[in-house]
């Protein structure tokens, strides 16, 4: 629970903001919210906090910590409700790993190509980022270590990577195909 103090009729209470009022500034100028639930309305389904807004907490803690995605509820037990992208303080109540898991994968069946081209292209706008001389290479991917499982089976409708035996053209590692 946040650090309380109670002195005669003043009640002081602790939250932590950290990094997140400026990782907030550029989430809004950006509208990413909105992109997200864009993005997902197809998929939604009702629930007390909407997707996008938790995938928005998962971002924020991806942002912050270098740490496994896990004990979202606990990690965000300190932190102001509203600097956390929620709408409410009973917004927090509800985030947990089971919801975090659920919002994970409608963000995979969402068209994911489409949301990344419209977050970029609001970035490029926002920001004003000059792409005169920008070279975005994304036809090498590079993997270590073992994959049993990527065979390119599809899931869920979608295809899925398939890590081929070979170099890839930076001859670095092995590469994947699909």
């Amino acid at each position: 629970m946040v650090p309380t103090v109670e002195a005669g009729s003043y009640r002081v209470e602790t939250e932590r903001l950290g990094a997140l009022p400026i990782l907030n500034h550029f989430l809004v100028r950006l509208g990413l919210e909105d992109r997200l639930q864009r993005a997902l309305a197809t998929l939604e389904t009702w629930t007390e906090v909407p997707t996008a807004k938790i995938l928005g907490v998962v971002l924020r803690i991806l942002c912050l910590r270098r740490e496994p995605l896990y004990a979202v509820g606990e990690w965000t037990r300190p932190y102001a409700w509203n600097v956390l992208g929620l709408t409410d303080e009973t917004a927090r109540e509800h985030l947990n790993d089971d919801r975090v898991g659920r919002a994970l994968t409608r963000l995979f069946f969402a068209d994911r190509a489409t949301l990344l081209n419209d977050v970029v292209l609001a970035m490029i706008k926002a920001f004003d980022i000059d792409c005169s001389q920008l070279h975005n290479d994304s036809s090498t991917i590079t993997l270590h270590g073992g994959y049993p499982e990527a065979i390119g089976r599809p899931r869920g409708g979608k295809p899925t990577a398939q890590i081929t035996c070979g170099h890839n053209k930076e001859g670095t590692g092995y590469s994947a195909a699909g």
